[in-house]
């Protein structure tokens, strides 16, 4: 799944180099831009927790950014699993694709993202000493997982959010201010 995703990728970027080069990726109509800063903020659903993002637009496709957040789930009563990823992440932004402009009535208003992530997630888990437990080994470690989102206009520069953004939480929603 994750070689098929990274192939995927490597195929959208090579298409947005050379729609570049040949002047078919202007971003013309679309709220995404070059040179855009989008900060996010928002709360994570599943698991529980917050997250805080921050992206530039690298081209009229591609963004690069960072996000992290903190979110805290249980699989036993007695047991809480605390997780803080600190994610570096690189999107696609495929309604920029003037090829699509044309069959893409809501450009304006919707910026549809897909990219990879990857960096450090901090873990550890806190006990509640009134139960006999066996403390599982939860190690931070170095991750890379895919993210999937859209961001909804509603002003120039105001956006409400939804992700899946991989290691910080499996759905997350919030608000988007460009700057």
């Amino acid at each position: 799944m994750k070689k098929a995703l990274i192939r995927i990728l490597y195929i959208l970027t090579l298409m947005t180099l050379q729609a570049s080069a040949s002047g078919w990726a202007t971003g013309g109509g679309s709220v995404y831009h070059k040179g855009d800063r989008l900060g996010s903020a928002g709360i994570s659903f599943f698991y529980f927790g917050a997250l805080a993002a921050f992206d530039y637009g690298l081209h009229d496709c591609i963004s690069a950014g960072a996000a992290t957040g903190y979110n805290v789930h249980s699989f036993a009563p007695q047991t809480l699993t605390h997780h803080l990823p600190v994610m570096a992440r690189v999107a696609f932004h495929p309604f920029n694709l003037d090829v699509l402009s044309d069959k893409i009535i809501v450009r304006n208003m919707i910026d549809v993202y897909a990219g990879l992530s990857g960096g450090w997630v901090f873990r550890w888990d806190t006990y509640d000493f009134n139960f006999a437990t066996t403390p599982d080994d939860h190690p931070s470690s170095f991750g890379v997982r895919e993210y999937i989102g859209m961001r909804y206009f509603f002003k120039d520069n105001l956006a409400l959010f939804i992700e899946d953004c991989g290691y910080i939480a499996t759905i997350s929603a919030g608000v988007t201010l460009t700057f």
